[in-house]
């Protein structure tokens, strides 16, 4: 098979995203053909890589519905995932069948393009941004989703949880991949990598010269000059900076976080069957992050919480969107505020609300939002409406006080 590929493309190049995969799948990319026209053939099959191999990698799933070699460009790339058992990726770049396939380290660079689709959903979120601001946990929420195509399809490679790469994004950065450290310490990007992490760890393509891992305001101040000087253009600043690049700044934060995961003995926690040891080994590593060595209760550092509720906030407006398409419609930031997950794993939210407004009518409108956004928490009574000292109130004593609401998620999210 990889001989007469040779014939009709001439050299074939193959990348593939992780190096020693004891058992999973492993994404391997081909691009730049020779001679695409002398196929004769819309498809073709990858089929087995070497014949000397006593094990099969075989192909199990094409991205983007096998794209017609009429239409490959030379920015286009063809995806396929191989389900690997106990070989190293590594050692398939020295077999003489395969000889064409780019070494691991090389192989950052071969992503997909991560500009959004414009469509009218797209469309509708942009709006939603002008009219949140970024700070807001619904301000997040609609800049990281704007990118959410990538986002999920990176947490699925790495087998990362659900919405926990979006809720570290809401966290570092806003869900703003041109964004830089607001004390212009050097950090920039969808997940704020400082220029010696990424250049040194992440093989990340970093403007400059700095190697800092620390502080480095002389650099990050120049960084701020030039996104400035390029008018935050993504298509120019991502390509002179890859950590402002959304795709490969998410795949470098997913494979961080693993690297974090190994460096630290987390490998079985992760894997482990239990919810609650997969939980406390995922928050080890996301403390890891952002301190460089997990806290000794991780939990209770606001950084942890920070982004586990972001993450379940996420969560939670996702499953809102599939269940009702104009959920942008007409957003703003003056909808109930998400403020935090408790303890017993509902939703906090806050409200300013007027005097003497009854709590019965706090909660019929909270319950009028929910129902408009798609439904994604269960029916709020009067009783989850309290003040900030947690204590039960029958009307609102004073104008714009702060009342706060607690909502269980729906059933399936």
């Amino acid at each position: 098979m990889i001989d007469k590929r040779r014939e009709l493309f001439g050299k074939v190049k193959y990348s593939c995203s992780e190096g020693n995969i004891r058992s999973g799948e492993v994404q391997c990319y081909v691009g730049n053909f020779a001679d695409k026209q002398k196929a004769g053939a819309d498809r073709f099959d990858f089929g087995t890589l070497s014949s000397n191999y006593s094990r099969k990698i075989s192909s199990l799933l094409l991205l983007f519905s096998l794209l017609t070699l009429s239409t490959v460009s030379r920015r286009d790339y063809l995806i396929k995932t191989f389900n690997v058992s106990n070989q190293n990726i590594s050692v398939v770049s020295k077999e003489n069948a395969v000889k064409d396939i780019e070494s691991i380290d090389s192989l950052v660079g071969h992503m997909i393009e991560a500009k959004p689709e414009i469509t009218e959903k797209q469309s509708q979120i942009r709006k939603a941004i002008e009219s949140t601001k970024e700070n807001t946990p619904m301000g997040r929420f609609v800049r990281a989703y704007l990118w959410d195509n990538v986002i999920s399809m990176t947490e699925k490679k790495y087998k990362i949880p659900k919405g926990l790469l979006a809720g570290l994004a809401m966290q570092e950065s806003y869900g703003n991949p041109l964004k830089t450290n607001n004390r212009n310490d050097g950090g920039a990007g969808m997940f704020m990598f400082q220029p010696g992490t990424a250049r040194k760890e992440l093989r990340l393509k970093v403007y400059g010269n700095s190697n800092a891992t620390g502080r480095d305001r002389t650099y990050g101040k120049k960084l701020a000059e030039i996104i400035a000087e390029h008018k935050r253009d993504y298509k120019t600043l991502s390509k002179i900076d890859e950590r402002l690049d959304v795709q490969k700044s998410t795949d470098a934060a997913a494979r961080y976080l693993l690297i974090l995961v190994r460096k630290w003995g987390l490998t079985r926690g992760i894997k482990s069957n239990s919810e609650n040891k997969r939980t406390k080994a995922w928050d080890k590593a996301i403390s890891a992050y952002n301190r460089g060595r997990p806290a000794r209760f991780p939990r209770e550092t606001t950084h942890v919480k920070k982004v586990r509720d972001y993450q379940a906030f996420y969560n939670a407006m996702k499953t809102a969107i599939e269940n009702n398409p104009n959920f942008f419609d007409d957003l703003t930031d003056a909808n109930p505020e998400f403020i935090r997950v408790n303890e017993k794993g509902m939703h906090i939210y806050r409200q300013r609300a007027l005097k003497n407004t009854d709590i019965i009518d706090i909660a019929k409108n909270f319950n009028q939002w929910n129902k408009e956004i798609g439904r994604p928490y269960q029916t709020v009574k009067a009783s989850n409406v309290v003040n900030k000292r947690r204590k039960p109130i029958k009307k609102v004593k004073y104008n714009n006080q702060k009342v706060y609401i607690s909502a269980m998620p729906s059933a399936g999210f």
